[in-house]
């Protein structure tokens, strides 16, 4: 799979999640007494093809609008203070930079997919907080249902929440460790270059 249709995969998904919060919203505000099974029946039956293909586009950019909030709101809480265990803010971005500059095929690869996982988890913790902060306003409506609800809601938050923070200080130890390789690499052919150089010019002292 490539990177771009992973990433639209995860975006529909985030976007999917977040539909579902969002119509129990707005029922919650114009039908508060709602049978929310029958609503989304009734929503299920009545979408023609069209309608289907609308629904996907504004489920997609639901999706997008969704990742932008958790990583602008849950970012500066808990993300950057796990970075900074590891660089100060302007290192971050520097050593980053350099990493994407110089690094492997393979090793981008690796970077890739744990950049994704971080993704999935974060977004994760966001919209289904999102879905148990939602699910206590509808107990009186059908108490089984959505305590069922809040209670999965709160496993996969903190689930999701425990892989984020491993993910994020395993790719900052790994940005760090790539990074230290790197630059050890490049001294020594800055020194292997040296060396050399100065072998040459010993050599050019000598037939003089």
């Amino acid at each position: 799979m490539t990177n771009f249709a992973a990433l639209s995969l995860e975006i529909l998904v985030a976007g999917i999640t977040a539909t579902i919060w969002l119509i129990l919203i707005i029922a919650r505000i114009l039908i508060p007494n709602c049978q929310v099974e029958v609503l989304f029946y009734k929503i299920y039956t009545s979408l023609s093809v069209g309608d289907l293909l609308i629904f996907s586009v504004l489920i997609y950019n639901l999706g997008w609008i969704v990742h932008h909030l958790g990583e602008k709101l849950l970012e500066p809480l808990f993300q950057a203070k796990w970075r900074r265990k590891y660089f100060s803010d302007r290192e971050f971005y520097k050593i980053r930079t350099h990493v994407f500059q110089k690094a492997s095929d393979s090793t981008m690869e690796d970077i890739k997919f744990d950049r994704h996982v971080l993704r999935i988890s974060r977004c994760n913790v966001f919209n289904f907080f999102v879905l148990a902060v939602v699910s206590i306003f509808y107990l009186h409506v059908n108490e089984t249902m959505f305590v069922l609800t809040l209670i999965i809601s709160i496993i996969i938050v903190i689930i999701s929440f425990s892989q984020w923070r491993s993910r994020c200080e395993g790719t900052f130890k790994k940005f760090k460790d790539i990074y230290n390789s790197i630059d050890a690499n490049e001294g020594d052919v800055q020194e292997t270059k040296s060396v050399n150089e100065n072998s040459r010019r010993h050599k050019r002292g000598l037939h003089k």
